[in-house]
């Protein structure tokens, strides 16, 4: 048997003429004409070295060979049509798998589910896989640069601009005072920035999250003041849990009062006359080049969700 020499033309005009049995009926249906169909039938049995029909002047019936010959085939073709059909797809970007990068505290952003809800609709057959970095933002840039992500959820302040990758800014939020709930600020309805001089600052260091880093320094610097920092803690979520324990108070983005910590109250923060509250923007990077038709589908939903 000739392998090599079957194609799945020949297995299609077998199915048609199995299901018809008859080979006029079969080439009106391929659209055809009789004699190419009986030579392209009698080229399959000969790669196969079996016959595949009984053939008559009034009648035609399968082989046994030609009997267990259908089912196969039938599934050989589906199966191709689902091969070739998911190419299609992958290359349109509505299959594939997409590596996000994500530090600790973009999952509990609002825009995060939003997002992901989303695409899981519009793209149920792209596996989205969340990577956890529990590094700088500067190393998630790396490995985007790397090829070993294809996006990442970030905290990027506008320094970092980097021609082969493309940021877009999803979400702003405005920072907010965060005491533990036994300190006397948290009776307050609002806390100045003036009421956190002096009080002992739990928040990230440039190195971990530049974006929020400066942020809290632009605030101090309206009373111009300077943060007295007891602890700098690399992910966002951890300096909460340390300000509900009663070790100092911080300045955090609005989004994450709304994880369920006890011990730790949320108040707008105060500014001079004149002074804007600092706020961080959430970032989506990707790479320019080279970037999937399923990554472009994921920023230009995130897109379009920003801008709704």
């Amino acid at each position: 048997m000739r392998i090599n020499a079957i194609d799945l033309r020949q297995l299609r005009y077998f199915v048609t003429v199995a299901e018809e049995l008859h080979f006029g009926r079969a080439a009106k249906r391929l659209n055809i004409s009789q004699p190419p169909l009986s030579q392209q039938i009698k080229a399959l049995e000969a790669h196969m070295g079996v016959q595949l029909f009984a053939r008559t002047q009034r009648h035609v019936e399968l082989t046994p060979a030609g009997t267990y010959l259908l089912p196969e085939a039938r599934k050989l073709l589906n199966e191709m049509n689902r091969v070739a059909l998911q190419t299609k797809e992958a290359e349109a970007g509505l299959t594939g798998h997409l590596r996000v990068g994500v530090n600790f505290s973009a999952p509990f952003h609002p825009f995060t589910t939003k997002l992901l809800q989303k695409f899981h609709q519009l793209y149920p057959w792209i596996r989205v896989e969340l990577v956890l970095h529990e590094q700088a933002n500067l190393l998630q840039l790396a490995d985007i640069k790397a090829a070993q992500l294809d996006l990442a959820l970030i905290w990027l302040d506008d320094g970092h601009q980097h021609a082969d990758l493309e940021r877009l800014n999803l979400a702003h939020d405005l920072l907010m005072a965060v005491v533990p709930a036994k300190h006397q600020l948290a009776k307050q309805k609002t806390i100045h920035i003036r009421d956190l001089v002096g009080e002992l600052l739990i928040g990230q260091s440039r190195h971990a999250g530049t974006q929020c880093y400066d942020a809290v320094i632009e605030a101090f610097a309206a009373v111009k003041a300077e943060p007295r920092r007891a602890y700098e803690i690399m992910q966002m979520p951890l300096v909460l849990s340390m300000v509900a324990a009663g070790q100092g108070i911080s300045l955090l983005p609005g989004f994450l009062a709304k994880l369920p910590i006890e011990g730790a109250v949320f108040r707008p923060l105060g500014m001079p006359k004149g002074k804007r509250t600092p706020c961080m923007t959430y970032n989506l990077i990707a790479p320019i080049q080279g970037r999937s038709a399923a990554a472009s589908n994921f920023f230009i939903l995130a897109k379009q969700l920003s801008k709704g």
